[in-house]
């Protein structure tokens, strides 16, 4: 939910580095939103 919430705290980054060690995976970067995707009516 930190996650989620705000993705870029220090507290969210650090459960997710901890998820990442316990389980083997790569974290996923996030990519960042353009400004299509912010503005709802391009995507039509």
């Amino acid at each position: 939910m930190v996650g989620e919430v705000a993705p870029q705290s220090k507290t969210a980054i650090a459960i997710d580095a901890l998820a990442a060690q316990l389980t083997g995976r790569k974290p996923v970067e996030a990519k960042k939103a353009s400004i299509v995707d912010k503005l709802a009516f391009l995507k039509r």
